[in-house]
Order: structure tokens, then sequence, then C-alpha cells
């Protein structure tokens, strides 16, 4: 077996990439003018039937858990982080939280050997900011993402040993996939993209093979990092796919669009394509906007195995002022999001 060089080792794979983006030309061409233009609203419209704000699935099952789910938690630069009174009453419903920690803490934005790139550094103060929102040790961060190999190793687990000395678990990394967050629950990272290469991802075709990556007696939800940036609607691959996950998992709630996409329930199965930003230090209607879910785990009996017993979801946006991000629930959702 080869051993890798420490240079490797501390690149994360054998080779930089210079130009640090995930897309072809088309692709990011496509990003570039839909941040000028908006939202792409019309690419496949109606692909898939969005579910109502509220699914009972079980009326009468008696609820044990509740765990709320939040999308991209991406770059505040030098803005602090502060939530409204409709956000943290809905936090304080929850049981357990998930997000998707989606940069590395970082003072430099540039990174050796790399021409250009839309690293993604991440402001110190995010770990006190999280924790104002939830109790770090019930807020569990998902690392699974197109810019958690933008940095070099010892970038990127000082960024990690930061979050987990205040309290915050973390999974998605190759070594840690998964995280079994309660009894009844476990949930499964995995990403499509990476800015970089990074042999410490998680990639999301792995979590196909779900027999490795699920625990039987327990609820599985998968977390993927997929799909495509600022469109409304998902691709016809990802609904195919998110079809195929419905068939191996109990729930599927996807990140990465920056922009919310909808909630399809398939045979019982929630599928969101995307939760759209959590925060984001640009103040552009592209970024501002977001959903957040949350799903009460229930059970018939109880000596009766968990399931899902609904699910909920509220449209969030961050209002910018100053040198301040406020992120709490929109008056309205994005359009599309209701059939």
């Amino acid at each position: 077996m080869k051993i890798p060089s420490d240079r490797q080792h501390e690149e994360r794979a054998a080779r930089l990439k210079r130009f640090a983006t995930p897309y072809s030309l088309k692709e990011s061409v496509g990003i570039l003018r839909r941040n000028f233009k908006g939202v792409n609203l019309e690419r496949n419209r109606g692909i898939v039937d969005p579910a109502p704000r509220e699914t009972i699935l079980h009326p009468g099952d008696q609820t044990v858990l509740t765990v709320g789910f939040i999308g991209d938690i991406m770059n505040i630069d030098d803005k602090a982080l502060g939530y409204g009174e409709q956000l943290m009453e809905w936090a304080s419903s929850c049981d357990l939280m998930v997000g998707n920690f989606e940069a590395t803490i970082h003072d430099r934005k540039e990174r050796d050997g790399v021409k250009w790139g839309a690293n993604q550094p991440q402001a110190e103060r995010i770990v006190e900011d999280l924790a104002e929102f939830f109790d770090p040790a019930k807020f569990h961060l998902g690392l699974a993402n197109n810019h958690s190999g933008d940095y070099t190793r010892s970038v990127f687990e000082r960024s990690c040993a930061m979050l987990r000395s205040a309290g915050f678990p973390l999974f998605g990394m190759a070594d840690s996939p998964s995280a079994d967050i309660a009894p009844e629950l476990r949930i499964v990272g995995g990403t499509m993209w990476s800015n970089q290469n990074a042999d410490d991802m998680l990639w999301l075709h792995k979590p196909r093979e779900a027999g490795q990556y699920k625990r039987n007696g327990a609820l599985n939800i998968l977390y993927p990092h997929w799909g495509h940036e600022l469109e409304a609607w998902p691709r016809p691959f990802i609904v195919r796919q998110a079809h195929e996950f419905a068939d191996q998992y109990d729930a599927v709630i996807g990140h990465h669009a920056h922009n919310p996409q909808p909630l399809e329930m398939r045979g019982g199965v929630p599928i969101f394509y995307g939760l759209g930003d959590f925060c984001f230090y640009y103040n552009l209607p592209t970024y501002r906007y977001g959903t957040i879910c949350r799903l009460e785990i229930g059970r018939p009996s109880p000596d009766a195995p968990a399931r899902i017993r609904s699910v909920a979801w509220e449209p969030i946006e961050n209002r910018h002022a100053d040198k301040q991000i406020t992120v709490d629930i929109a008056a309205k959702p994005r359009r599309w999001l209701v059939a």
C-alpha cells in the first residue's frame, strides 16, 4: 500500500484543484447568472407536488421526540448572528437540532495554490452565536458538504476541534458518517459535491449502500448535500435519486441549493429537496431565504417501534441591519413551496 506523503495528507488528496469548484464551466456560469438575475423559478417547474406545511402521518401516536432540521449555516464574516422571537419559540419546541455547517472556521479566504475558488472561511464567533440558538450538546452539525474540503487538513481539524470543544457533535465525514442522536434515531450524511478534492469526505453514493449505514431498530434519516444552486425545483435526476433513497430511509432532508425547495411526501416518507440557507453574510434576495423542518417521532404504544408521527416546516428569512443578521420566521413562504 502506498503511504501518502505529509503534503498529500495535509492537502487531503493527491491533487489540489487550482479552480476550486465542483461544477463544469457551463454550470458555474449558470450559477453566476442566477446570482444576478435571481432564483431560477422555471426550470423543472412542478416536477414534484409540494406537501402542506404540516402532515400528520399517525395522529394517534404518542410523541416521544421532536427533532428540528435547519439548512446551510454559511459564512457570517464580520456580522453578528441573532434570532427572532418566533424562531426561538420554534427551537424551544425541539428536543434535538441538526444543521449543515458549511464553512471552515478560519481567518483567511485565500488558499495557496488555488487560482480561483469560492472558499467559505467562517468567523470564529459562529461558535458562540450558534450556542445562543440551541444547546450545543443537542445540536448536531453535519460536515458532508462542498465546502468542508476547502482548506488543508490542519485548518479543518482546528475548526472541528473548536466546535467539539464547545460541545457540538459532528458527523458526515468518512470516519464519522452518521450520528445516533437518540436511541430511536440515526442521521446519515453524504455530499454530492466538493469544491476541493478531499479523501476524508463522505460522498453521497456511499449511503446508497444503506445496509452499511443504517441502524437496525431505529429510524434512519438521510441528510444529503445535493442538487444545484439557486433553483426552485430539483432536477429530474435528483428526484429519481430521492425516490431511491426513500425506499431505504425513513426520511430524506436535503440541503445545498441556498434556496428553499419543496417538501414531497412519497409513500409516507418525507423528502425535503432543499432547506435553503439558515444564515449567510450576503444581503441578496437569492441568499436570504430558507425553511426549517420539524419531525415528531412517536409510538402507537410504549413497546412499539418508533416512527415519524408528523412533519412540519416553516419559512425563514435573514434580516440584515448594520453588522447584524437576524434569522426569524418569515411572514410567508416562497410561492413555489406551496401547492
